[in-house]
């Protein structure tokens, strides 16, 4: 079974931990919250412009709860040289569908989903 394709934090930043309410995202000009990697030891709520999909195979996911894992507590405590402040943690989620890409077949939006990270390929 192939699995949507989800850009997590590791890699581009693009998941974030925690989104405002749908009310506060019109108002906000389309922007999230997000647990962001700010300096060795620090994490930080910072608002970022909500993703868009980049590639056939990307879903996005509105998080409902997010969880940090042991990679993240890596990057916190600076183990991770590729992982530079403002790049989005938490890649361990449960959420809402919102948009996915013209080759996701699997879920579609309005689906509750759990995203784990992507498997090595």
């Amino acid at each position: 079974m192939r699995r949507p394709h989800v850009r997590h934090g590791m890699e581009n930043g693009y998941v974030p931990e925690s989104v405002l309410p749908d009310e506060a995202r019109e108002s906000a000009g389309r922007k999230m919250l997000a647990c962001t990697y700010v300096e060795e030891g620090h994490f930080e709520l910072i608002e970022k412009d909500i993703p868009e999909l980049l590639d056939p195979r990307d879903a996005i996911v509105k998080v409902t709860l997010g969880s940090i894992c042991t990679s993240d507590l890596h990057i916190k405590h600076g183990s991770v040289p590729r992982a530079v402040p403002g790049v989005t943690v938490g890649h361990e989620m449960v959420g809402i569908v919102e948009q996915t890409g013209k080759s996701v077949r699997k879920v579609r939006p309005g689906d509750r989903v759990a995203v784990t990270p992507p498997e090595p390929r």
